[in-house]
């Protein structure tokens, strides 16, 4: 596909590179007479409360003149089956060696012939790595100590060039698994998937939430949930913070070279959420590499390496690692997440060497160790190391390369292993 919507009529040829088979039979099906246009978000309201299986709750939903909903426009709910998370393992990725685009044209061409005789429709507006508390970390109020502004807490695209940042969605997509019904944000839903529905103690419809009927619950929270909420920052970004789970690393660790700050963020090692659906027989508390917590990738990673590794490298952008899942079987609290974000925002975080091991400098934070001379953490945080780098290895051969990454990623945990390993002489 391409982000042009309108072209000249020496650019639509074979030759011009913005058509392929699946692109003409995708666009070609959005100007059927059976699509129909949707153009105010009242009309998307009025359309979605007579979907099929939609369940009009009695909850109020707020905001309603500032987000062109009608006065009395109540939370909606759509609950699936059986499938309640994205299935990574069904994509199919063309440009990669083993995906016959032919064959998937063809299927393409199979699915809009048959939708045509059916009723679509057609929009403009919009209505809005899980589990690494990327969520928690972002809406946080920090008791108002600070003037923070919120761009979003998922998707939002960098200006490689100025290091402007810019949201792609309006709203807010949520997990409802930490909501009971006495939290506040429940005024801001939207909309909500994959929930209860039971009636309150006046009799009127309201919502099961904290994944009682199923995993994944999941809620379109509107953007009035933070007060604060801006679509636009022209400030060039000035800190990346790779949020993991790691129980070898400590809850703040700072990455002082541009290599190293892009491994890691290649490497981003985390546990799979409830938002998976997830083939065949896996531990969701095993855990996992997701390269810069993008799961939708449709392109070879190394792009993404590319673009991290310049805002590194060009514009100095500063590089944490956020381990917020727990660190020598203690636990990372969301406390001392904020706290630690709290003394980098205010200069005062002390940074000390994370043992010999190059560019890399972790928070001293209280009831967090870090105990080099013990030989088990240090086995532990090998292998951690080792997986990272074997992670990378497979890229080489996956998919014919597909996804191959640059030697410097390999290099620069490869350096850190070396280190690792001279700490180990040393003690």
């Amino acid at each position: 596909m391409t982000s042009k919507q309108s072209f000249s009529s020496s650019d639509i040829t074979s030759q011009s590179g913005y058509f392929s088979a699946l692109k003409a039979t995708v666009e070609t099906a959005f100007y059927g007479e059976n699509v129909k246009q949707v153009t105010t978000i009242a009309q998307a309201y009025a359309l979605a409360k007579t979907a099929p299986g939609v369940i009009i709750t009695d909850l109020p939903i707020k905001h309603t003149a500032e987000l062109g909903l009608p006065p009395d426009a109540k939370v909606l709910v759509a609950n699936d089956g059986r499938v309640v998370g994205r299935t990574a393992a069904a994509r199919q990725i063309i440009g990669q060696p083993d995906v016959d685009e032919t064959k998937l044209a063809a299927i393409a061409r199979e699915a809009v012939f048959l939708g045509s005789r059916k009723t679509f429709l057609r929009g403009d507006v919009t209505v809005g790595l899980s589990g690494s508390g990327k969520s928690t970390i972002t809406l946080a109020s920090h008791g108002d100590q600070y003037p923070v502004k919120v761009l979003h807490d998922d998707a939002f695209v960098i200006d490689r060039q100025t290091g402007a940042t810019t949201a792609l969605e309006p709203s807010y997509f949520d997990k409802t698994q930490d909501y009971p019904l006495s939290d506040p944000g429940i005024q801001y839903f939207l909309t909500v998937q994959n929930v209860g529905v039971t009636l309150d103690a006046a009799g009127k419809k309201t919502l099961v939430t904290q994944d009682i009927r199923n995993g994944n619950g999941r809620t379109v929270k509107s953007r009035y949930v933070t007060p604060n909420r801006v679509d636009h920052l022209t400030e060039s970004i000035d800190a990346i913070f790779w949020i993991m789970k790691d129980d070898t690393l400590p809850p703040v660790v700072k990455l002082e070279d541009p290599d190293l700050a892009a491994a890691f963020g290649v490497t981003l090692a985390t546990k799979r959420s409830t938002a998976e659906n997830v083939i065949g027989d896996v531990d969701r508390d095993h855990l996992v590499i997701e390269p810069f917590a993008n799961p939708f990738r449709s392109y070879p990673l190394g792009e993404d390496y590319q673009d991290f590794h310049q805002l590194f490298e060009q514009r100095q952008t500063a590089c944490y690692i956020l381990n917020t899942g727990s660190y020598n079987g203690q636990n990372v609290k969301p406390a001392d997440t904020l706290g630690a974000i709290a003394k980098i925002v205010d200069e005062t975080a002390a940074f000390k060497p994370f043992g010999l091991l190059p560019k890399m400098r972790y928070l001293p934070l209280s009831g967090f160790n870090v105990d080099f001379g013990d030989n088990d953490y240090r086995t532990r945080l090998r292998q951690r190391l080792e997986d990272r780098l074997a992670f990378i290895a497979t890229k080489d051969v996956d998919h014919d390369g597909y996804d191959r990454l640059p030697v410097d990623a390999s290099r620069a945990l490869e350096d850190v292993i070396a280190a690792l390993d001279q700490q180990a002489v040393a003690m």
